[in-house]
C-alpha cells in the first residue's frame, strides 16, 4: 500500500522565470529542500505580453509557471491575476497545506483559497518594506490576512522585530534561508578582485556610494564587478568612469556562485537587508565581505568575517576597502566557511517538516 505523501502548495510572489533568473532563488531552494519529504507544487505566475506556460517535474518538486496579460488598469490587473490564479489552482489536487512567500497581492490569493477549500495557511516573508511607511488600509489588510496564517516565518529576527512593529500578530517562527558550501579557491595574480551582487535599486543596495569611493580610492591592481539588473541600472553606468568597474549582468544562481569564487571578498553596501543570501553565499566560497550594518547581516554574520561598517559611511567604506586589501590574508577560508553551518539544505529541510508536520498532525 502506498501512502500518500502531504501535498504543500507553494504561491511566491517572486521565483526564477525567464523574465528574471536571479528573483527569488531562495525560495526555489526552500521548494527544493521541502520536496525531500513533501509533495510540493509551485504556482507562478507573471504578467507578459506572449502566453507562457512551463510544467517542471524534478522529484518531489513540480513547477507551474505562467503568465497573464497585464493591464494598464490596477483593478483589472488584480482581477486578471486572481483569475488566472484560480484557474491554475484548478488543475492541482489533494493540497494539504497553503505556503505563501512575500507579501502580495499573491498572498490576497492565497488566503482566499485557504479560506474557500478550509486549509491551513503558513506565510514566508523576505521583504525590507516593512521598514518603510506602509498605509492603513494595507496594513489593516496585512493584519487580517497575518492572523490567519497557522505559521509567520520571517527568515530573521530583524525581520520579525519590524513586522511586530506594523502590528502583526501570530505564531512566528524563523527560518532562514538555504546556502549551500562550495570549495574554497585560491586566487592567483596581483589583481584583487571585489564583487557586488545586488538587485540594482540604489536607494536600497547603495552602490553609487560603492562606485565612487572605487574611483575616489584610485587603487592600482584593483576591480570591482557588479552582477545583477533593475531600474538603476543605466544610472549606475553613467556615473561609472573607471574602467576597472565592470557590470556582468543578470546571472543565474550557479554562475553567481562560480563568480563568488573568482573573487577576493564581497561587498554589501545596503540600507537594509533582512537576511543577505549574498553574504552567506561568500562565506560558504571561504570570501570576507565588507557589510553594512543594514539588518539581517549584523544579526547572521559573526564578527571575525570581515568589516562591519554604519550605513551611508562613505569614510568607513574607503577605509574598509584598504584595510580588506592589506589585511586579507588574516580571513581563514575554513573558519568563514563555518559560519553557514546552519544554513544548509539538510538543516532548512529539517526545520521546514518539523513545522509542516506539527500542523499536519493536529
Amino acid at each position: 500500500m502506498t501512502i500518500r505523501k502531504s501535498h504543500i502548495l507553494y504561491i511566491p510572489t517572486w521565483y526564477p522565470s525567464p523574465i528574471d533568473v536571479q528573483s527569488g532563488v531562495f525560495i526555489q531552494k526552500h521548494a527544493q529542500a521541502a520536496a525531500r519529504h513533501y509533495k510540493i507544487t509551485v504556482l507562478f505566475a507573471y504578467t507578459a505580453n506572449e502566453s507562457y506556460t512551463n510544467y517542471k517535474q524534478d522529484g518531489g518538486l513540480k513547477e507551474l509557471i505562467t503568465t497573464f496579460k497585464k493591464s494598464r488598469f490596477s483593478l483589472l490587473n488584480k482581477a486578471r491575476l486572481f483569475l488566472h490564479y484560480f484557474q491554475q489552482f484548478r488543475k492541482i489536487k489533494e493540497v494539504d497545506i497553503i505556503h505563501a512567500h512575500v507579501w502580495s497581492n499573491k498572498t490576497l490569493f492565497a488566503y482566499f483559497i485557504s479560506i474557500i477549500y478550509n486549509k491551513p495557511l503558513f506565510i514566508s516573508e523576505h521583504w525590507s518594506g516593512y521598514q518603510q511607511h506602509i498605509g492603513f488600509m494595507q496594513i489593516a489588510l496585512m493584519k487580517l490576512v497575518f492572523r490567519r496564517a497557522k505559521k509567520i516565518l520571517p527568515v530573521s529576527n530583524f525581520l520579525k522585530n519590524l513586522m511586530q512593529r506594523k502590528g502583526i500578530k501570530g505564531s512566528f517562527e524563523i527560518i532562514g534561508n538555504i546556502v549551500k558550501k562550495q570549495q574554497a579557491k585560491v586566487i592567483k595574480g596581483e589583481v584583487f578582485r571585489f564583487l557586488i551582487v545586488a538587485d540594482l535599486r540604489d536607494e536600497i543596495k547603495n552602490i553609487s556610494s560603492v562606485i565612487h569611493s572605487f574611483q575616489e580610492l584610485k587603487i592600482n591592481n584593483c576591480t570591482l564587478n557588479i552582477i545583477g539588473d533593475g531600474p538603476d541600472k543605466s544610472l549606475l553606468q553613467s556615473m561609472t568612469k573607471s574602467n576597472n568597474i565592470q557590470f556582468l549582468g543578470r546571472m543565474k544562481n550557479e554562475d553567481v556562485l562560480t563568480e563568488i569564487a573568482q573573487h577576493h571578498a564581497i561587498i554589501i553596501n545596503s540600507r537594509i537587508e533582512t537576511f543577505s543570501v549574498v553574504a552567506l553565499e561568500a562565506l560558504a566560497a571561504g570570501k570576507p565581505l565588507i557589510y553594512t550594518q543594514c539588518g539581517g547581516p549584523t544579526e547572521l554574520i559573526p564578527s571575525n568575517s570581515g568589516f562591519s561598517i554604519p550605513i551611508d559611511n562613505k569614510k568607513k567604506l574607503k577605509s574598509a576597502i584598504l584595510k580588506m586589501i592589506n589585511d586579507y590574508q588574516r580571513f581563514d577560508p575554513i573558519k568563514l566557511q563555518q559560519s553557514v553551518n546552519d544554513f544548509s539544505e539538510e538543516e532548512i529541510s529539517n526545520r521546514l517538516k518539523q513545522t509542516y508536520s506539527s500542523i499536519l498532525k493536529l
